[in-house]
């Protein structure tokens, strides 16, 4: 995770209030109620090098010995999230990692909020939660930018990005309860705004910049869940439709979860 996201359904005077000084060309805003990192979609994304102007590059990165176009595709695919905890690891200890190229290469992703499944008892049924933070600001994810050129068409080339993930706080570490083949919850490494400087500041150490990727305060956030868009028959919902709060009617599942109030939530899964 994460690999369904939300960008800037919110109005956009939200986003320039919470950032501020953000330049944007608005014919081309391209607001989405849920992107998938499969899709071959675009996020919104700035750079130290145009750090107030808004740029809509590709979500997964194309590593620079991809051969071709086909070879860059299927690689995109995979590299949407950098484990930065785990790139931090490697960097500390001289150990291989193919996104080590990337980490003086920072940029931030603007997003209104991300989907995650929390699994039931019965391993198999997932329930989609909605989350954001409380005060509905859009906020700032760590990652990574990457230009591939394909040197077989040398006016083809390809910018990407790769968000960042770290441990799961509380609130994030209940709803991504089964991941795949590991006991390590996940989520996005989003940025305190007083951080979203330092993480795009190119001249400290890399290993400076990826302690700024931890698990952000559960306090801030909440979470509702939603009608399960990736079922077939609710594939093409109305955007809006698709993001109102879904009571599933489940013992245990509330529908809102307050990232502040998890004690007793917290406790009845112990």
């Amino acid at each position: 995770m994460c690999y369904d996201a939300r960008q800037h359904a919110l109005r956009l005077a939200k986003i320039e209030a919470h950032f501020g000084g953000i330049s944007y060309d608005r014919s081309a805003w391209r607001p989405e109620h849920s992107i998938s990192a499969f899709s071959n979609g675009k996020v919104a994304v700035l750079t130290p090098e145009k750090s107030h102007e808004v740029q809509w590059l590709y979500w997964g990165f194309v590593p620079s010995w991809a051969k071709n176009a086909k070879d860059g595709e299927q690689l995109r695919i995979k590299t949407p999230n950098c484990r930065a905890d785990t790139l931090l690891d490697k960097i500390r200890n001289k150990q291989h990692s193919m996104f080590k190229p990337l980490v003086n290469n920072p940029c931030v992703i603007l997003l209104d909020g991300f989907f995650e499944w929390h699994t039931l008892s019965d391993g198999k049924t997932k329930i989609p939660y909605y989350i954001s933070m409380k005060d509905c600001m859009a906020f700032a994810v760590a990652g990574f930018t990457s230009t591939w050129h394909d040197f077989a068409e040398p006016e083809r080339s390809y910018t990407g990005v790769t968000l960042c993930t770290t441990s799961a706080n509380d609130l994030l570490g209940w709803i991504h309860n089964k991941p795949r083949g590991s006991e390590d919850f996940r989520m996005p490494a989003m940025l305190l705004p007083e951080e979203i400087s330092s993480w795009m500041d190119v001249s400290i150490p890399a290993t400076d910049r990826l302690q700024l990727a931890k698990p952000y305060p559960a306090s801030e956030m909440e979470a509702y869940t939603i009608v399960n868009f990736k079922k077939k028959e609710n594939r093409y919902m109305d955007g809006e439709e698709m993001m109102q709060p879904f009571d599933h009617n489940i013992p245990g599942i509330p529908l809102r979860i307050d990232g502040a109030e998890l004690s007793g939530l917290l406790s009845a899964n112990a």
